[in-house]
């Protein structure tokens, strides 16, 4: 009989591996789903049916089916029958994989993951986020030193800012997936104590110096978007002391314009959106997208073009008008519609909608828990709420798993605490 101490190690191990092969350049998601999350969930499905019959337990998990996981169970169901309705369902497969793999995990994650399980988890996250921060600054100083030594300044950066893919990713794509990362670490440093505070509040920091060295307005918008968030989530429902929060905030954007500094000018350049010839063309290409995706909508409404299907169907629409031919989307809103129709977009808001539900749920019942329960939903909302706006930019989420790994990571960090402070109120 295996303890559930020990199912929490198994269930975090299993979990934190999924992260990493998303991460993985060409990793594929879905296999290690089913070469790992699933012989352990039958091992601990056999070890639960075995308790019972020893008749030490009255049932499987304490797992209780909430509204966000029947929608959860809508969209797997979803994302399998809708590639049968695209022009070429076995071209949207591998997108679609990666999708079923995060909702697999998600599950796993109800089942047995409980309120310690993932505070570690962040912890986790957070540590590879600071990992990952180090790596984006790290390449971001060899690729600026190369661009230095062959007679390129600072301004002349940003035409040329796409050349730059550390680790054969998109730096935009990064400026996404360093988003994601920040509610996990500011949360494990809002949570940590003692001497552990100093330690735990060098990954905000890391993360926060490698989304400047991205040079991107969206991820920029969104940063301030969420440190706002937070500040203002902090100070409604007083999770600190105001003059502590202000000198934490303080010596925070002291740190941004100290290591914005060396970038100022490339800054100034790419803040102001019409001043280069490349911000123009970037403009232009967005409403040429839009034109695009606009078509493709009118042509599948309901049922939309298929995952991944734009950047082929895009290529047709060029070859018929001689729009100009982009292979990513600059907006999320635009994605769903495009690719998932009307039907499958509703089926994303409603989930995004009993996230919130539980996040704010959470948050009502403050009087009856520890101040600190209130950390997860008031950091993770305006986490969720910053990688939104970054999406109304320029699209990660739906193209990059470790994206998608980040952001489900966080909505069952706000389901399972929820339920952690709901059995508290209950048992007082």
């Amino acid at each position: 009989m295996l303890s559930s101490q020990i199912k929490q190690i198994i269930a975090l191990s299993a979990f934190l591996l999924v992260g990493y092969v998303a991460f993985t350049p060409g990793g594929s998601v879905l296999g290690v789903i089913s070469w790992l999350v699933a012989p352990v969930t039958t091992l601990f499905l056999i070890d639960d049916w075995l308790a019972i019959r020893r008749r030490r337990v009255d049932r499987f998990s304490p797992f209780r089916w909430k509204g966000v996981d029947i929608c959860f169970l809508a969209l797997f169901g979803w994302e399998i029958i809708s590639p049968l309705f695209a022009p070429d369902w076995l071209g949207v497969q591998r997108n679609t994989n990666d999708i079923l793999a995060i909702v697999i995990l998600y599950f796993f994650g109800r089942l047995y993951l409980r309120r310690k399980g993932i505070r570690w988890l962040i912890c986790g996250i957070t540590v590879f986020g600071a990992i990952v921060g180090v790596f984006i600054l790290i390449s971001s100083v060899m690729f600026f030193d190369q661009l230095s030594a062959y007679g390129f300044e600072s301004r002349d950066i940003v035409p040329i800012r796409y050349l730059f893919s550390p680790g054969g990713m998109m730096i935009n794509d990064w400026s996404g997936i360093l988003i994601a990362f920040m509610p996990f670490a500011v949360l494990t440093f809002s949570l940590s104590t003692g001497w552990r505070k100093y330690l735990w509040a060098l990954p905000p920091l890391i993360v926060s110096g490698a989304i400047v060295c991205t040079l991107s307005r969206g991820a920029y918008g969104a940063l301030f978007l969420f440190i706002g968030a937070v500040v203002g989530g902090f100070v409604v429902w007083r999770l600190m002391q105001v003059s502590r929060l202000l000198i934490v905030i303080g010596v925070y954007f002291i740190f941004l314009a100290s290591i914005s500094i060396p970038f100022r000018s490339t800054i100034r350049s790419m803040v102001v959106l019409r001043e280069a010839s490349s911000q123009r063309e970037s403009i232009a290409g967005r409403f040429a997208r839009w034109d695009n995706c606009l078509s493709l909508f009118k042509e599948h409404p309901v049922m939309g073009i298929g995952n991944g299907r734009y950047a082929l169907e895009s290529m047709i629409i060029t070859n018929r008008d001689g729009s100009v031919y982009t292979r990513r989307f600059n907006n999320l809103g635009i994605q769903l519609l495009t690719e998932k129709g009307v039907f499958g977009t509703l089926i994303y808001l409603v989930c995004l909608f009993f996230v919130y539900r539980a996040a704010n749920r959470h948050l009502k019942i403050r009087p009856k828990i520890s101040s600190d329960e209130l950390f997860c939903p008031v950091i993770f909302l305006s986490g969720l709420a910053a990688v939104l706006f970054r999406e109304m930019t320029f699209t990660t989420l739906l193209e990059q798993p470790a994206c998608l790994y980040l952001v489900m990571s966080a909505m069952l960090s706000i389901i399972i605490s929820f339920d952690h402070a709901k059995r508290e109120t209950v048992a007082q």
